[in-house]
């Protein structure tokens, strides 16, 4: 199957000077097919062909040629940032993966992330801190899970840290026995004390917290159990 890359690629590649004969609207309305010496060459944005001098009659080396296809496919792999990015945020690291699916060019893609980032549009920083706090609230991740879903979004480390210490500790300590406490139902009923501790630990272990915070809310869980008993 022929990928947009390819595509761009072959065309690019064997296109020659010629004459413009004709310029014909496309189905859609936001491109235009390119006539050379009465024969099709290829098919441009509508905004491309509108930043450029290129009109019928006019003779165009190959050179020039070459220069509205480069726009183009940047214009091509601009709208698939636009649309990866419009479902929800992502990481400079992520539209760099989706774009070089697309074009394969590593020269075109850091420039579009470039653009995305100078536009606000990709932000990493923005983007940490709002995973960890929703993350944080509504799947109860503690700092070391979230470090790694972040990592494996390709954050920066030092981003990362930034937005882990936005965590209150209070907070992370009171979310860590609310989440063990969901648990409780089926980790209390295990008659053996070290199996209960363990299995609980384990879990908070599982979910990011470190040993102390999950220590601390097993003994405040363990402690609220026995009094009620």
């Amino acid at each position: 199957m022929e990928t947009a890359l390819s595509k761009y690629i072959k065309i690019r590649s064997s296109i020659e000077a010629g004459t413009v004969t004709a310029i014909k609207a496309q189905k859609s309305i936001s491109r235009v097919s390119l006539y050379l010496d009465e024969s099709f060459a290829f098919g441009l944005a509508v905004s491309v062909l509108a930043g450029s001098p290129v009109k019928v009659g006019q003779r165009l080396s190959a050179e020039v040629l070459r220069s509205l296809l480069d726009a183009d496919f940047k214009q091509k792999a601009r709208h698939v940032a636009f649309n990866y990015l419009s479902f929800r945020a992502r990481t400079a690291s992520e539209l760099r993966l989706r774009l070089n699916k697309y074009s394969g060019s590593a020269e075109f893609v850091e420039e579009i992330v470039e653009e995305f980032i100078k536009l606000q549009l990709v932000d990493d920083e923005s983007y940490a801190l709002e995973f960890v706090s929703s993350r944080h609230r509504s799947k109860g991740h503690g700092p070391s899970r979230l470090r790694s879903d972040l990592m494996k979004k390709g954050v920066n480390r030092e981003i990362i840290e930034a937005a882990l210490s936005s965590l209150d500790s209070t907070r992370m300590d009171q979310r860590a026995e609310d989440l063990l406490r969901t648990k409780w139902r089926s980790y209390g009923r295990l008659e053996s004390t070290e199996k209960r501790r363990n299995r609980s630990i384990a879990f908070l272990l599982r979910r990011g917290y470190n040993y102390g915070i999950a220590r601390d809310a097993y003994n405040k869980v363990e402690n609220d159990s026995t009094d009620q008993a």
